[in-house]
């Protein structure tokens, strides 16, 4: 919460039912994608991974980037498919592989972390005290998740 400043606007409940959407979905990626990985080689679990991704968001989008579909966009949209996701989710796969569903998804939880810093970086974007603390605040949830694991794994 300290991240996003969430009590600077309104509520509105599309809004948060597409926030527990998002949480849900986000849960049963981890779960799945841990699943799966563990059952196959990171890029046959991959393969699965983004084969189930394209069916269920393809009635969404689909319909609209077909009309539009040029040589060039093609071309971009392959390049954007290597590096995101391909790319990124290999890596995620291998990574899931080998450690818990717990680790990795608190570690999954430091991302909001790594934008503020590359923000920093990148745009010169000074994050507000809040978000400094918030981003503290994930960081030891992801120390503590990751030392609570392997004390269970021991």
């Amino acid at each position: 919460m300290l991240l996003t400043s969430p009590w600077t606007g309104a509520t509105s409940l599309p809004g948060v039912m597409f926030g527990l959407g998002s949480a849900a979905c986000w849960a049963l990626y981890v779960i799945g994608t841990a699943h799966v990985g563990s059952r196959l080689p990171a890029p046959h679990a991959l393969a699965v991974s983004l084969a189930v991704a394209a069916v269920v968001a393809a009635p969404f989008g689909a319909p609209a980037a077909v009309g539009g579909l040029t040589w060039e966009t093609a071309i971009a949209a392959l390049g954007i498919a290597v590096l995101m996701p391909l790319l990124p989710f290999l890596l995620e796969m291998q990574a899931l592989q080998r450690i818990g569903k717990t680790t990795y998804g608190t570690l999954a939880g430091l991302e909001p972390a790594v934008s503020l810093v590359a923000a920093m970086i990148l745009i010169a974007q000074t994050p507000m005290p809040l978000q400094i603390a918030g981003t503290v605040l994930v960081v030891a949830a992801g120390i503590g998740a990751t030392r609570a694991e392997a004390r269970a794994n021991r």
